[in-house]
């Protein structure tokens, strides 16, 4: 079933899949705005339709040019530099203030026999945000009719040599409304330290015990270590790098009802416990922080992330729900 309403100003399409999935998108960021697997919601969910187009309201919203921050909001390509708008302390984060999370996308639907089509495209002009080039960004949601899946599929391409690395920005509490019954895996064995103040990445460094995810273990056993709670980071703020293959799953998250499995071509993700204590009310949760756990594959950072003219920028992510 496909369903369109609109609603100040955005967009919103329902579809369900004849399985056990609802997903609610959002032309705002080309966003997932809520999911609900056997009619229980997986994801916060904003309860104002107005505090979604806030910037900072990034529950289900997929962010770039550049995931992550760029340190003292500067850009240097072949000589030449960009000065970016920058909207965490001196940092571009997510794109910044014109990042792609506050542009309303274009959205084609369609279906076919083995699943249903979101295509959602946005072109960002020369200078959105700094950033050189016209750049085209095409993110396509396949819902399968087969199997309670949603595959993700990030590309661009631009018309001036210019960095890109896209991710969603959707948070995951499978019902509950903490993080108190998450368990994580993560198939990873280094990740990048960032700086305690500026929270921008610095070196690649093996895995210290509290982020060692190798093994399932809940998330509330590690969030509140000292290595974790330093300068400005107060629980999961990390940027893993994945092993593996994305013939199986590399994350899988789970509680005492669903499991979760993740698969991508990404080399790395973030991980973000939605440390910051905010003044927005959800539906399925009477907290302030620490409602979900944002799950963030992406390219690594320490990798470059030039996008040139002929270049295609392509990339997964694969979300396969159950129930235990």
């Amino acid at each position: 079933m496909i369903k369109k309403t609109n609603s100040n100003g955005m967009e919103f399409l329902t579809i369900t899949n004849g399985k056990n999935l609802k997903i609610i998108f959002n032309n705002l960021g080309a966003s997932i705005y809520c999911i609900y697997f056997d009619d229980v919601i997986m994801t916060p969910q904003v309860k104002n339709e107005i505090d979604f187009l806030n910037e900072d309201v990034r529950f289900g919203k997929n962010v770039g040019r550049v995931a992550g921050r760029i340190p003292n909001h500067t850009l240097t390509i072949d000589g030449k530099t960009y000065d970016l708008s920058w909207n965490e302390r001196t940092n571009t984060l997510h794109g910044g203030h014109e990042g792609i999370a506050t542009k309303l996308f274009d959205s084609i639907v369609s279906e076919n026999a083995d699943f249903i089509e979101v295509e959602y495209k946005y072109l960002s002009k020369d200078k959105e945000s700094g950033f050189p080039g016209d750049a085209l960004f095409v993110i396509t949601y396949q819902i399968s009719k087969n199997r309670d899946e949603i595959n993700i599929k990030f590309n661009a391409k631009t018309n001036k040599t210019c960095p890109i690395s896209l991710t969603t920005h959707t948070f995951f509490n499978l019902g509950d409304e903490n993080l108190n019954d998450l368990s994580l895996y993560v198939d990873s064995k280094k990740y990048v330290r960032a700086s305690y103040e500026t929270l921008v990445q610095e070196e690649i460094l093996d895995l210290p015990k509290c982020l060692d995810f190798n093994m399932k273990r809940k998330i509330i056993e590690t969030i509140d270590d000292p290595l974790l709670n330093k300068g400005v980071i107060a629980g999961y703020d990390h940027y893993l790098l994945i092993d593996g293959n994305s013939k199986k799953p590399q994350i899988v998250l789970e509680n005492s009802k669903f499991i979760l499995n993740i698969l991508t071509d990404y080399n790395s993700a973030v991980f973000y416990s939605d440390n910051n204590l905010d003044n927005y009310e959800l539906n399925n949760s009477s907290r302030q922080n620490r409602r979900g756990l944002a799950i963030e594959p992406q390219v690594s950072c320490m990798d470059d992330l030039l996008i040139k003219p002929d270049e295609i920028y392509s990339h997964f992510i694969k979300y396969e729900f159950l129930r235990k």
